[in-house]
């Protein structure tokens, strides 16, 4: 829609002489609907016509920091801001003067004033940086010109503008790791590397961890623009130019140090990596993923290193340690005896008390797999010793804040798909931000994460002293922050907000069951930003680009389960009245034929969608945009959305490689009929002879959780009232999940586990699970209330459960290698057993079990799910895992 007011003109180029008729010109002129408004004289500052000069004594970085502001200005607005001498006169210009006061409290701290000048100053180099990022996102800034109007640009800023700011936390962190395993950052060129930094600088970011690869990861990716060790220069000696601090996330992957020549080797390694650094400020040593030596053993390696970094290279060097032992395996280290992870981690709060360890260390990182909540975990580490959080932000299932209630529909992505999560992380920032003094240092494995990135630097600098900020809420200052991200970064200032509302409805459409998701509604909010990109957008904004992606891919999954299970339906009441032929061919239409290559996406015949209809949201469009969107992002900025554009695996960013795997019952009918197999289990609730059912739940279908006793209604007792904690669980809260089961997703980066889906074998009751990751969460607890499912007195009941088996909750990807196991466990009604200790299974199956009658004497039913030894449950090592579950009367 056009931008055109009648108050305030628009600017335009020089005016052109009448031409005649063009046709196609002239159509052009009569469609054209972009007219960049010019700043209001009342409320605006013009800064069309500036002039940059640094005022005070020139540090080493004072020319990069005018040339910065200039170069920033030039590629948002298309106006070249001149750089004078200090003493020149320029009437006609705004000047635009930068400064630092070394006398403030605060290195960090900012100011800005906009007057009939325009001030910054910064209370170090790197305020002066911040001041500089936040003067970029204040400011209005655009450019257009199509084939029938001229150059337009804006650039102005809010008059009489006043901000004074400083951060909340010492630490806002990120990690940008050139190595193999990510799904972007192996791909970046020298120049794509300076500017991912760049970027978060001007949003506040104080620091990068970078990662060199050959540690836990492959020595090299076939996506690599330079050598490692190059980049590794590159990056380092850019945010020295900065000001900006320089981390190294670095395990200690060889196995024996106390071995001489290991040890030779060892510090053969350090002197390759630690020399290529022109800046490095801290070296952080993981304590498990990769890892989980003993902690006595770990800390003297990691004392050895110290002494190593410190003496020849970066004498002030800090030195950070995680534990991180919650995976209770390492077979990065040869370690295979599997270990109980509050044991190990009590062994490491123990080790830091000692004087040798206090000698050298300088803080601890609380990271993924932390065997403890984060406010316990501060609680033991000893006081002098500040503590980092090291989210991860990355990945949404099978890692530290899975998505909640995200439905198997979606979950199919895998572990990196576009994520942003703005009110998920807003939730967890306010409960655990207050434990992690130092502030965070985030996970990330690529730019899948961008939104989350900014998001978590965004609530770790807070509200202004004084600005459009001050006194300002954490919700306040997401939005104001994600808007400004919008227009500066993602580069569509005059289609922000509808971006913006965009992430936030991508956010909650993983939030909720397929059926009660709307994606195509989310998807027409990123529409409206689309319809405005211009060719320059198309090829520069490759930010739009990847959440279009997501948007497309979200109504792609849904519009593809939604004829699935219409399929589904039709072809069942065919078959119910004996049309069996007519029904196959009906469910045969939707099954997509995958050549023999499980899960790739090249591989795929494009042709054998099977859905007849079309129009804007039919599969073969929304298939096809999703494709051309992939190839986009991999050409903009490396993202390898696919195996066939460099990528991986599906576990690490490929994620549309899954595009058709399958999603509703479709398969599984086909797989039935074809064998002539009866498929009555795939209704719901599923028959069993001679008994009545009167509850169920499956945790792979959560339209399937209802209630069907006498005279109960669906909303008294479904799934969250019935299993722990037994109510609601609001957005952020117990996002680690260690105080309730975690519904888990069959891996389908996990090549068998793939196999299976696509040849019908599991029903989509059983593509997820509730299963217990942590001690605490050991058992899972099912608590029944008598009165409200209307049980008549002295009724005989029985419970049918689905235990998922070895062979379908395996872990994909690289983490196959861990060998997730299951622990012997049994059901319990109101203390009484159900059924023993069963060992576990390979296969999935489906039992039913009678409940004592001295169960039944209560006024609920607890059935109560336990392993044999609920301190050795881990991530890796867990209770049999509940797929689905119902109470029926005999």
């Amino acid at each position: 829609p056009s931008t055109k007011s009648a108050a305030r003109p628009a600017f335009r180029g020089p005016n052109h002489p009448a031409r005649p008729s063009m046709g196609w010109l002239d159509n052009w002129r009569q469609s054209e609907t972009v007219d960049i408004q010019a700043p209001d004289p009342t409320t605006e500052v013009d800064l069309s016509r500036g002039a940059v000069w640094y005022s005070g004594p020139w540090s080493a970085r004072s020319q990069t920091y005018v040339n910065l502001l200039v170069s920033e200005v030039q590629r948002r607005s298309n106006v070249r801001w001149s750089t004078p001498e200090p003493d020149a006169q320029h009437p006609e210009s705004v000047a635009i003067i930068l400064s630092v006061d070394l006398s403030w409290d605060s290195a960090e701290r900012y100011t800005i004033s906009v007057g009939e000048s325009v001030r910054i100053i910064g209370g170090s180099d790197r305020g002066l940086l911040f001041g500089i990022g936040r003067m970029l996102r204040e400011m209005r800034m655009d450019y257009h010109q199509s084939y029938s109007t001229a150059m337009q640009t804006l650039c102005c800023v809010r008059k009489g503008l006043k901000i004074s700011s400083q951060p909340d936390f010492k630490m806002r962190q990120h990690q940008i790791a050139y190595r193999p395993k990510t799904n972007s950052y192996d791909a970046f060129t020298p120049e794509m590397m300076r500017r991912e930094i760049l970027d978060l600088a001007l949003f506040g970011t104080n620091a990068i961890e970078v990662i060199p690869p050959g540690l836990d990861d492959a020595d090299q990716s076939p996506n690599f623009t330079i050598p490692w060790l190059e980049m590794l220069t590159v990056a380092s000696a850019y945010c020295d130019e900065l000001d900006i601090r320089v981390s190294m996330w670095y395990p200690a992957f060889f196995k024996d140090y106390k071995d001489a020549d290991t040890m030779a080797k060892a510090e053969k390694h350090w002197a390759s990596v630690f020399g290529a650094f022109r800046r490095l400020d801290v070296l952080f040593v993981p304590g498990g993923d990769p890892g989980g030596r003993r902690a006595e053993e770990l800390f003297w390696v990691v004392g050895k290193q110290a002494s190593f970094l410190r003496s020849k290279y970066f004498p002030q060097a800090e030195v950070w340690v995680s534990s991180q032992y919650g995976l209770s395996v390492s077979v990065d280290l040869g370690i295979v005896e599997r270990w109980k992870p509050r044991e190990r981690e009590d062994e490491f709060f123990q080790q830091l008390a000692t004087p040798e360890v206090k000698g050298f260390l300088t803080g601890v990182v609380y990271g993924p797999w932390s065997a403890y909540p984060i406010d316990e975990y501060r609680k033991r580490v000893p006081s002098h010793y500040s503590l980092r959080n090291y989210p991860d932000m990355c990945h949404t299932i099978g890692c530290e804040f899975p998505i909640d209630g995200c439905d198997y529909v979606y979950a199919v992505v895998c572990r990196e798909p576009v994520n942003p999560r703005p009110l998920t992380f807003l939730r967890i920032v306010e409960d655990q931000a207050q434990w992690a003094d130092a502030g965070c240092g985030c996970y990330s494995e690529g730019v899948n994460d961008d939104v989350n990135k900014y998001v978590w630097s965004a609530l770790h600098w807070g509200a202004d002293e004084k600005g459009p900020l001050a006194g300002s809420s954490r919700e306040q200052v997401l939005r104001y922050s994600l808007r400004q991200w919008a227009c500066l970064l993602a580069g569509v200032p005059r289609s922000a907000d509808a971006l913006v509302d965009g992430i936030f409805g991508l956010e909650q459409t993983w939030r909720k069951s397929a059926a009660d998701s709307h994606p195509v509604q989310v998807l027409r909010k990123f529409q409206q930003v689309e319809v405005q990109m211009t060719p320059r957008h198309m090829r520069e904004c490759w930010r739009v680009n990847m959440l279009l992606f997501r948007a497309y891919y979200d109504a792609f999954l849904h519009r593809r389960f939604l004829n699935e299970q219409l399929a589904f339906r039709e072809a069942g009441v065919l078959a119910a009245k004996g049309f069996e032929d007519e029904a196959k061919l009906r469910v045969r239409q939707l099954v997509v034929p995958l050549d023999g290559a499980v899960g790739l996406q090249r591989s795929i015949n494009v042709v054998a969608l099977g859905e007849a209809r079309e129009g804007p949201g039919d599969v073969t469009h929304l298939y096809a945009r999703c494709q051309a969107l992939a190839l986009t992002l991999n050409t903009q900025t490396g993202y390898q959305l696919s195996v066939g554009h460099g990528g991986q695996h599906r576990q690490r960013g490929a994620s549309f490689d899954n595009a058709w795997a399958p999603l509703g019952e479709a398969v599984t009918l086909q797989r039935a009929l074809d064998r002539g197999d009866p498929w009555d289990h795939l209704t719901s609730p599923p028959p069993v002879p001679a008994l009545t059912p009167i509850w169920y739940a499956s945790f792979g279908d959560p339209d399937d959780t209802l209630v069907v006793g006498p005279g109960a209604a669906r909303d008294r007792l479904g799934v969250a009232a019935v299993v722990t904690p037994h109510r609601p669980v609001a957005l952020g809260e117990d996002p680690t999940f260690f105080a309730r089961p975690l519904v888990e997703h069959a891996a389908t980066d996990n090549d068998a586990v793939l196999a299976r889906l696509v040849a019908g074998e599991v029903p989509r009751a059983w593509r997820s699970w509730v299963v217990g990751v942590w001690p605490e969460t050991a058992v899972t607890e099912f608590k029944f209330p008598v009165d409200a499912l209307k049980i008549p007195k002295d009724a005989a009941l029985s419970v049918r459960v689905t235990y998922v088996g070895l062979e379908l909750c395996g872990l994909g990807g690289d983490w196959e290698e861990l060998e997730r196991i299951q622990l012997p466990t049994r059901m319990v009604a109101n203390g009484v057993e159900v059924h023993g200790f069963l060992q576990p299974e390979r296969s999935t199956r489906s039992r039913v079990f009678d409940i004592p009658p001295q169960a039944l004497n209560d006024d609920f039913i607890v059935l109560r799910i336990e392993p044999e030894d609920p301190s050795r449950v881990s991530f890796v090592c867990v209770p049999f895992p509940v797929a689905d579950l119902g109470l029926y009367v005999r």
